[in-house]
């Protein structure tokens, strides 16, 4: 399923997409002073992957995808006390949002399915529904 989003078919579709979003941070970075390039970069191959993955924008979202995210992976490696205020305890936390996002995100394309699979949710769903897969929503979602 992953290879028919970023095989050597969809690499060449998604050249274009790559391209406009380097060209829209390098636009934004010009009018900056001070740029820090590994975290700007970071959030713009995040913003990549998002939308390609889940069509997720996080220019138009209100939620923090990648806050989420980086409080679930800083919480991996730490001690697992699970208390407020630990990384693991935001680790925990940022997983429940995130995972909370993604099925919502997943219900609301349930009930209005796109025509043209365009994204990685596009294939999960039909893959869930078929009769003989192993692939179950929760494990889609993980």
């Amino acid at each position: 399923m992953v290879l028919s989003l970023v095989g050597p078919e969809s690499l060449m579709t998604m050249l274009p997409e790559v391209e406009a979003t380097s060209n829209r941070y390098l636009a934004m970075w010009s009018t900056q002073d001070i740029v820090d390039l590994k975290e700007t970069t970071a959030q713009m191959i995040f913003d990549l992957t998002g939308k390609k993955l889940i069509s997720y924008d996080s220019q138009k979202s209100s939620e923090d995808l990648r806050g989420y995210f980086e409080a679930f992976i800083k919480g991996l490696i730490s001690f697992p006390l699970n208390f407020p205020g630990t990384p693991f305890h935001r680790c925990l936390q940022g997983r429940k949002k995130a995972m909370k996002m993604l099925k919502d995100m997943l219900e609301e394309r349930r009930q209005r399915p796109r025509q043209t699979q365009s994204d990685f949710f596009d294939y999960v769903l039909k893959e869930v529904e078929r009769k003989d897969t192993m692939l179950t929503e929760d494990i889609a979602l993980d």
